[in-house]
């Protein structure tokens, strides 16, 4: 398996100014294709990152919300779509 491209994004959840978990999330290409390769979760303000607060976080959702931002940037949209792609359905 090759990783040829890695893309990374820090959120603030479940309130985008306060959190009180701060997500990250990195995807890397491996073969051509996109994959979620790492989730960090860390507590803030004396939170603890509880089993509860974990299976709570919409990592499907972030990554659709991270892909939307970026193609508002400057990711070609033929990466947009394949990153859209092999991420499937965020409700899932």
């Amino acid at each position: 398996m090759v990783m040829t491209r890695r893309e990374t994004t820090e959120v603030l959840w479940p309130d985008p100014d306060r959190g009180p978990y701060q997500i990250r999330l990195e995807a890397s290409k491996f073969d051509g294709r996109l994959q979620c390769s790492s989730v960090e979760v860390r507590a803030m303000n004396g939170k603890s990152v509880t089993s509860t607060a974990l299976r709570a976080v919409p990592l499907g959702r972030l990554m659709m919300d991270f892909l939307e931002r970026r193609a508002k940037e400057d990711m070609p949209p033929e990466d947009i779509v394949e990153w859209l792609i092999a991420l499937g359905d965020p409700d899932e």
